[in-house]
């Protein structure tokens, strides 16, 4: 394989290092750490699935904030440079009703909230959770399902027949909290 010349590598140094100074306006003030760490948390993918592992090649990230202003523009920039991109309030309401593992019955199979496509940057708001309150049953198994899809890029289909049928994914998931988050991510 041949090697890349200097002035090719140079470019793709500048073109990351632009692309990383984009992504450090997404915080205020700009910050280039922070920028740097979402840049390889978009690139990242799980690449190796080792057994009993958790697979290697993905970063997923707690970006912890001050106050929920970032959460918009964040939101924002992530959009422009990725083409999937969705954002997910964890609040107690949503965790105790929805369902984020898809699920079958016998006659219907409904969607589940990590159904998500390759490549989606999930942004988790786990601030809207506010000052607490009791975790039902549901919301303790939707808490798990996003653990799974987090730390083992897999997401659980609940069917009547089976039992712990998993699927692998690829989601990049982001949490933005006040402090230290629920789900096992690289902290900032």
């Amino acid at each position: 394989m041949d090697e890349p010349t200097p002035a090719l590598a140079e470019d793709n140094q500048d073109a990351s290092s632009a692309i990383i100074d984009y992504l450090s306006t997404a915080f205020s003030p700009p910050d280039r750490l922070a920028g740097e760490l979402l840049f390889l948390s978009l690139l990242s993918s799980p690449s190796v699935r080792p057994t009993s592992l958790p697979p290697l090649g993905t970063l997923s990230l707690n970006l912890l904030r001050k106050d929920s202003s970032i959460t918009g523009n964040l939101q924002r920039i992530i959009s422009s440079i990725s083409p999937r991109v969705v954002y997910q309030p964890l609040s107690l309401p949503l965790l105790h009703s929805a369902s984020f593992s898809p699920s079958s019955t016998d006659a219907s199979l409904e969607s589940g909230l990590l159904q998500l496509a390759p490549g989606t940057v999930l942004l988790v708001g786990e601030d809207e959770m506010g000052q607490g309150g009791q975790l039902q049953e549901k919301a303790v198994k939707n808490l798990r399902a996003l653990i799974e899809c987090a730390k083992d890029q897999t997401v659980r289909y609940e069917y009547p027949y089976m039992d712990g049928l998993k699927m692998e994914c690829s989601i990049r998931v982001i949490v933005l909290s006040e402090g230290k988050s629920l789900i096992p991510v690289s902290g900032l």
